[in-house]
């Protein structure tokens, strides 16, 4: 009952609760993905990475990216951390058909 005083309509307390189906939705299939592609000796200690990557950086990856924000714009702080994911996808498939 706490969240509906907080929330200033029931619309965006549909859209919270949506968005963490979601949100869970998208954590479990990742998962899965992260244990399918690990050898089978290897799983835990390739999940905890996962667990501790992920964990970092939110934490880290937020306010830099404020900061980032602050100083270019709102628009070009996407459209570069944009770049820098397609990159960053680049290089892992490289990486990943060597391996």
């Amino acid at each position: 009952m706490f969240a509906l005083t907080v929330v200033p309509n029931e619309a965006l307390l549909v859209a919270l609760i949506v968005f963490g189906l979601l949100w869970s939705m998208r954590s479990t299939v990742t998962e899965t993905l992260v244990m399918d592609s690990a050898p089978a000796g290897r799983r835990a200690t390739v999940l905890g990475a996962y667990y501790l990557v992920n964990a970092h950086v939110g934490g880290i990856g937020a306010p830099l990216f404020g900061f980032l924000a602050e100083g270019v714009g709102l628009a070009t702080a996407f459209s570069w951390i944009g770049i820098a994911f397609v990159a960053m996808s680049a290089a892992a498939l490289l990486i990943g058909r060597r391996l």
